[in-house]
């Protein structure tokens, strides 16, 4: 074993010590050491949320909670920017984690308002996104109303927030040309 003052341990077990003083004389003691697990708070490093409004952060389930708001609920009300917790387990194990939340805006647009032409079809397009979902299966910015009825797109954006707008199309044709 270690003839040192002090030993630091990494595993649970029964550890004996064993003195000789200056005068000779022999002591012996020994401790039973049990590591347990820290409470862990399981999130991401950052939280991404598609909303402009405060979002509900909550923690995993323990005896109690220290946020660096003051709060000491389990859940609390949160805007872009980090936060942490203390969380405390039932034997009061404590430990911290921290947690960037970012909110999103989602990516609004307008089709337009529901239309009636005299044409044989009605160009539509959405905003500028990563990805694009028409009603049709088209998925490019641009789609092609040939047809009267509802079409409707789903943009989704850089930050992988959606939004859905459709606009109802009635074409007639007209006939005598």
């Amino acid at each position: 074993g270690a003839t040192t003052r002090s030993i630091v341990t990494t595993q649970s077990g029964t550890y004996s010590l064993l003195v000789t003083g200056s005068n000779g004389c022999v002591s012996a003691d020994s401790v039973d050491v049990i590591l347990l697990d820290l409470p862990l708070q399981t999130w991401d490093d950052t939280l991404s949320y598609c909303t402009g409004n405060l979002v509900t952060l909550t923690s995993d389930k323990f005896s109690a909670y220290l946020w660096n708001t003051g709060a000491r609920t389990q859940s609390i009300q949160a805007a872009n920017g980090p936060y942490s917790v203390t969380v405390t387990d039932s034997i009061g194990c404590s430990n911290k984690d921290t947690v960037y939340v970012k909110l999103n805006s989602t990516p609004e647009f307008s089709l337009g308002a529901d239309t009636t032409l005299c044409d044989d079809e009605l160009v539509l397009s959405g905003i500028v996104g990563k990805s694009y979902l028409w009603s049709t299966g088209g998925i490019g910015i641009i789609e092609t109303a040939r047809t009267s009825g509802t079409y409707w797109l789903q943009v989704t954006d850089y930050n992988d927030c959606s939004f859905i707008d459709s606009i109802a199309v009635e074409l007639k044709r007209n006939n005598n040309t």
